[in-house]
């Protein structure tokens, strides 16, 4: 009897290990996120269709809402941020307030990188390109915050004379 309750003692303190295990390694378990590094992801087309269907619609909604669309990896976040993809890791960390390990950053091109925090935690962060939708540069938006598409006007890239198109306007908390 006592040799039983010694190995269901030894057995449960090793399920308590591997889980304790699994969540350092983990960290969020969102997929992007580990323990103290963060993967940057280089296409999320979820969040691509996500503001597309916005666009489509022309109907304002709240980014929360949006986002929920995406089907983001991460259970809830508070903040979205949009850094230029020229910052590396120490920057993104003295802004963010974070001191995490970045991996994939793009480094001088073109694009921006999208941050979603919850509190102190990165849960998410995204290579944005081309076309790219967000708060202006080293600003936040909430899940509160208001997308809205508006038609914009803008030289004819193909000739002379001007092209309406549509983009989306994202209101900014910080």
């Amino acid at each position: 009897m006592e040799s039983t309750a010694s190995c269901r003692r030894v057995l449960r303190a090793l399920v308590a290990v591997g889980i304790s295990a699994s969540w350092a390694v983990l960290g969020t378990g969102c997929g992007t996120v580990f323990a103290d590094t963060v993967q940057v992801v280089h296409d999320d087309t979820g969040v691509d269709a996500a503001f597309q269907r916005v666009l489509d619609s022309r109907q304002p909604v709240r980014l929360g809402d949006a986002m929920a669309a995406a089907e983001l990896p991460v259970d809830s976040w508070d903040r979205m941020y949009r850094f230029s993809s020229s910052k590396d890791g120490d920057e993104l960390n003295a802004a963010l307030g974070t001191s995490v390990r970045w991996e994939g950053l793009p480094g001088g091109s073109d694009s921006s990188v999208q941050i979603f925090m919850s509190g102190d935690s990165v849960v998410h962060a995204f290579v944005d390109s081309v076309p790219s939708f967000g708060v202006r540069r080293d600003h936040y938006a909430t899940p509160d915050s208001m997308v809205t598409p508006v038609q914009r006007e803008r030289g004819n890239p193909t000739g002379p004379g001007t092209e309406v198109y549509w983009g989306l306007d994202i209101d900014e908390a910080g």
